[in-house]
Parts: structure tokens; sequence; C-alpha cells
């Protein structure tokens, strides 16, 4: 993505846009500034892609006002946005070798070895909607799809072959979400407290995985929760 073929160097970012864009992700708490300011990070990296490289040229919506409260489209813009980016944050999360080294403490011999198994539309300038495993609303059924960016209804990426952890950042945007099924992987570390956030979430699945630690302790804040999968997993403490 990040050069151009005439000219054999990287495209010129756009650091005023990208500026705007950190600081509404910071003002929202959708990510760490630690995590943006650190070009290693896969938040960085995101943020990077989602300015320089996303051929969709996802923006913040314009305000003439800047003191004055977005409604209507202008806030599902927003979240667009915001959920474009965390997708693209797990995915540098769960392909970027290095990335993947240092979250799960590993060396990986063949790169190969942690290529997903179905990357349909990822990081294109397809819509989100269209993305493999991606679902939005509005949705009768489950596997409507369309050519947009919208609320994200259900995330499915069962056995594709993904590594690394799981960032937060999925939990801080994915707000409208009810089905997060992750079975099958091989994701690590730890789940983060800001799962509670997913208020609608109705089925989550990270059965098969290697998570460790304690499930969240504040889980029970899930009230739309009807099914909770999790065996198979390295989790310890109390419940």
């Amino acid at each position: 993505f990040p050069w151009n073929p005439f000219s054999g160097k990287e495209k010129p970012l756009d650091t005023v846009r990208f500026d705007r864009i950190k600081d509404r992700i910071l003002e929202h708490r959708i990510s760490h500034a630690s995590a943006l300011e650190d070009p290693t990070s896969p938040q960085y990296k995101a943020l990077v892609w989602l300015v320089r490289d996303d051929e969709r040229h996802v923006d913040l919506p314009q305000i003439d006002d800047e003191s004055a409260k977005m409604t209507g489209q202008n806030v599902d813009d927003e979240i667009a946005l915001f959920q474009r980016y965390a997708l693209a944050v797990l995915w540098f999360q769960t392909t970027d070798i290095t990335i993947v080294e240092q979250s799960l403490g590993l060396t990986i011999d063949n790169p190969s070895d942690i290529d997903w198994k179905n990357t349909d539309g990822w990081m294109t300038s397809k819509g989100l909607c269209l993305w493999y495993g991606v679902t939005c609303h509005p949705h009768e059924s489950y596997g409507v799809k369309y050519d947009g960016d919208f609320h994200v209804a259900m995330l499915n990426l069962t056995a594709n072959n993904i590594h690394g952890v799981l960032p937060n950042e999925l939990f801080t945007t994915l707000l409208k979400i009810n089905v997060l099924d992750l079975r099958e992987n091989h994701f690590a570390g730890t789940v983060g407290r800001e799962l509670a956030n997913l208020l609608d979430l109705e089925d989550l699945f990270l059965s098969g995985n290697s998570f460790v630690g304690n499930l969240p302790d504040n889980i029970g804040a899930l009230r739309s929760l009807r099914n909770l999968n999790v065996n198979n997993n390295n989790f310890d403490g109390p419940i």
C-alpha cells in the first residue's frame, strides 16, 4: 500500500488529517496516546493506513462550528471511521510478524504461518461491511452485505488462523455489535475490561484459543448477553 510504483517513494502523509483523526480517537478514549505516538504499534500503523493508504478516503465529518455537537449522519460517519480504524488495528496486530512475535513472546520462522485463511476485502477500498467476517446493521438476518461503512452487527472470524492478542479497540468502537465469534484461532493474552462496553452483545464465542488471566470481572455489565463460550483457553481465577 504505501509505495508509489512510479517514484519508488512512500506516499506523503497528510499530517494535519492524521493529527485531527488522532485527536478525535483520543477524545473518545478509543486508543491510548502512547500507542498512537509509537510508529511500531498496530494503532499507529492503522492510523497511517487510514490516512495515507486507504483508497476509500474515510474522514471525519466536516462541521462549520467546531463547538457544535454532531448529530444524525455526522455521528454515524464518525463511528464508521472509528470502526474502520479498529479493524485495521486488529489486522496489524495479528499480521505484522514483528508485532505478533512481540505480543506472543516467540519467534515465527515462517511468516506465512500467521497468514489469515480468508482476507477477502480486508484493507481494501471496500466498505468494511464487505470485509470477510463482518456483517453490518441493519440486518434482517445475518449475512446481509453491502458496500458501506456502518455499525458492525457481527464479527465472525472463526478458524481463520489468526495469531496475536485481541486489541481493545474492538471493544471501544464496535458498540452496537451483537455477535463476536473468534473461536478456533490462536489468540493469546488477556481479554480487556473494555469488553463491558459492548452492551448490545448477545453472543460471545472465544473458545479454542490461548487466552489467559481472568475473565473481566465486569462481564456482568453485558446486559444483552445470552450465549457465552470460552472453553479450551487458559483462563484462571474466580468467576
